[in-house]
């Protein structure tokens, strides 16, 4: 928004869109990392703990119970995924604030838009039958 002789009629902070892409990709490769992690000591500890080695090793665990939907490893899996799933809201969130800082209405409203996609994605797919 700008006056008639073109200053700002309220003060804003510019968008430093430079600085704005490094935090964005440093929150997509924190996330990334950290689900790798989970995923990869989720499956060292179920194959841990199970009796043979390999993929005999992973069948085995999922006879004995190891493997269950409690059990650590699965555990750690699941966190995982909930950390990769996680990463593009938070990406969405760090972008919102910024647009939002900075008084960029448009983009803030693309932002929540997006935002508004991604949880109606996540509570349609919580809450649909898996037969569909």
């Amino acid at each position: 928004m700008s006056t008639v002789a073109g200053e700002p009629s309220s003060p804003t902070r510019a968008i430093d869109l430079a600085q704005l892409s490094e935090r964005l990709g440093r929150l997509l490769a924190a996330g990334v990392l950290a689900s790798a992690f989970l995923l990869a000591v989720g499956v060292v500890v179920i194959v841990v703990l199970a009796p043979g080695t390999g993929m005999d090793g992973l069948l085995s665990a999922r006879s004995r119970g190891s493997w269950g939907p409690a059990s650590p490893g699965v555990l750690l899996i699941a966190s995982g995924i909930v950390v990769l799933v996680a990463t593009p809201v938070a990406r969405v969130l760090l972008a919102a604030r910024a647009f939002a800082t900075a008084g960029e209405d448009d983009y803030l409203g693309l932002v929540l838009a997006v935002l508004l996609i991604l949880t109606l994605s996540v509570v349609v797919g919580y809450w649909l039958p898996p037969s569909l």
